[in-house]
């Protein structure tokens, strides 16, 4: 799986990745052993809320201060946060419970002692990860997104729904949030499920990088737009902000959106994962409006109509997602090709729900 020429290209997941293939996968990642822990913590959760800061350096986490329940989901463990073992933090709350300092709370609950060593802050229930000093800051950046990207093997089974959030994110309604993932365009004779939401933000507030990998990236990226034309991109004045985005976890496309996502971001090597979500997204909803011009049957109607209603497999609570004031004509979507059909990705302007 090291072998970069034989490859040519082609991603090699961590084996922790739900992206990744048993007999060619990347062995002994931080997460090892953690997976099977937070799979056991969050088995009576239908859906969670995580973030990830491996920062060695994290003190706190600023939404664990967050008074308002909505802003987090439901359920003893069922908000998780990823932090780095050696943080100020851990530190901290294990001098309040009055354990060891030396002590390695994570491999303590990879062996089920998940009573006397789970740590809460706020509403957050901590999962502390060892992060070896010898770790290359590229390594440290595909570690650091792989829970982000490909959530699969971190949850139970009966998650079906994932929201994901940077440590800084406080989300106003974390619960209406996740309704809203589980509806779906409502056009008359259009269906299609909703694979995963992310926010947007205005062109101007993106942080630029200086490093060559990502200059190279994004000059690769912008030939091929300029190649594919007009139908290729994101939404004018518009990017994509990934200090949040939601999952849903038991569908196979979105698990393959998921993947190819993540695919994109380890063979570029970057540490922004924005610009494959963009590109991987645009290049979805290419194939999708070409589909659709290409077969009399199809309709790219979210090119040209844009959102006409929302639709519901299940009864979602109406009343709460009113409060997080989204309309049926809120936010963008793209599409994804499905099986016979199309499915979706919504993306939502940001400083709607943070």
């Amino acid at each position: 799986p090291f072998d970069k020429e034989c490859l040519q290209g082609t991603a090699i997941f961590p084996c922790s990745s739900d992206c990744s293939h048993v007999n060619n996968c990347i062995p002994s990642t931080i997460y090892s052993g953690i997976t099977h822990m937070t799979n056991t913590i969050t088995a009576s959760c239908a859906e969670v809320m995580y973030t990830v800061n491996l920062d060695a350096s994290l003190v706190s986490i600023a939404s664990s201060n967050e008074v308002n329940l909505a802003s987090s989901v439901p359920g003893k463990h069922c908000n998780i946060a990823f932090v780095n073992e050696r943080s100020p933090l851990m530190m901290r709350l294990k001098y309040i419970k009055g354990i060891p300092s030396n002590l390695n709370i994570g491999e303590e609950l990879s062996k089920g002692q998940k009573d006397l060593y789970l740590l809460k802050s706020g509403f957050w229930t901590l999962v502390p990860v060892s992060i070896p000093s010898s770790m290359s800051e590229s390594e440290y950046h595909k570690m650091r997104l792989l829970p982000k990207l490909s959530p699969g093997f971190f949850f139970s089974t009966n998650t079906k729904y994932a929201l994901y959030c940077d440590s800084n994110v406080a989300f106003r309604n974390a619960q209406a949030l996740l309704e809203i993932m589980k509806t779906q365009p409502g056009n008359v004779g259009m269906a299609g499920a909703t694979l995963m939401m992310i926010g947007t933000m205005p062109q101007g507030d993106e942080h630029s990088s200086s490093l060559l990998s990502s200059c190279l990236q994004e000059k690769t990226y912008n030939s091929i737009k300029i190649a594919l034309g007009e139908r290729m991109g994101i939404p004018p004045y518009h990017l994509v902000d990934t200090s949040w985005l939601a999952h849903t976890l038991s569908s196979p496309d979105a698990h393959g959106l998921r993947c190819d996502i993540y695919g994109e971001t380890i063979k570029w090597d970057s540490p922004d994962d924005s610009k494959p979500f963009e590109f991987i997204l645009s290049l979805n909803d290419y194939w999708s409006t070409t589909m659709a011009m290409w077969n009399d049957s199809l309709n790219a109607w979210w090119r040209h109509h844009g959102v006409d209603g929302l639709s519901s497999n299940t009864k979602s609570d109406e009343k709460t997602i009113d409060e997080l004031n989204i309309s049926v004509h809120t936010g963008y979507w793209m599409a994804v090709p499905s099986v016979g059909n199309f499915e979706f990705v919504r993306l939502i302007p940001s400083d709607i729900v943070i």
